[in-house]
């Protein structure tokens, strides 16, 4: 896992979350908390936006669960009362990759009811049918799920996504590119996306 994960010989023996924390903060990142649990449907979160980088379909179901969740309780906290929270919107991502395929998921999230009605709850409900169930994934070496060329590829992309993201929070308007769905198979060269 070393070179794939962007790991080096001092890191073994390290939890990942704790060598991932280091590397940030290695790179001049200002702050980096790692937390060493397992993240399920009864975790409690307090952000904005969640990046999903996890190898399995059930921790999908259960982070978007709790985020879902999340965003409710946001929701609720400001019903009826003007906030500044109305008129900025949240992202969920998730990105799922193999050696030579990526797909990035955003699910935006909106407070007022029209809007979440006409943009976040198609992409739930769209986003929901790409969770199948686990045993329908071949089990691989840890090896052969990912490149290091395809990391850093989708973690450019999701970073790029974002940016837009909040570019368009920023200018109070989509003036920038989130696909619902951004895809990219290596041997063809070819990237697609996918809006709702």
């Amino acid at each position: 896992n070393l070179a794939g994960q962007n790991f080096s010989l001092k890191d073994v023996g390290t939890r990942k979350v704790n060598a991932i924390c280091q590397n940030l903060l290695d790179h001049n990142i200002n702050y980096a908390h790692p937390i060493s649990a397992r993240f399920d449907s009864n975790t409690y979160i307090d952000t904005d936006h969640m990046v999903l980088a996890t190898d399995n379909i059930t921790s999908r179901k259960e982070a978007c669960d709790v985020w879902l969740r999340q965003m409710e309780t946001y929701a609720f906290m400001i019903n009826g009362k003007p906030s500044e929270f109305m008129h900025m919107r949240r992202l969920y991502i998730d990105a799922r990759l193999n050696p030579e395929h990526f797909q990035i998921f955003c699910i935006p999230f909106y407070t007022q009811k029209e809007l979440f009605n006409q943009y976040t709850f198609p992409s739930i409900e769209k986003y929901k049918e790409s969770l199948f169930e686990e045993d329908e994934v071949p089990d691989l070496p840890c090896s052969a799920k990912y490149t290091s060329h395809t990391s850093a590829m989708v973690g450019s992309m999701i970073a790029s996504i974002f940016a837009n993201f909040m570019t368009n929070n920023m200018q109070g308007e989509d003036v920038r590119e989130v696909p619902f769905l951004t895809e990219m198979t290596l041997p063809l060269m070819l990237l697609e996306t996918q809006n709702i």
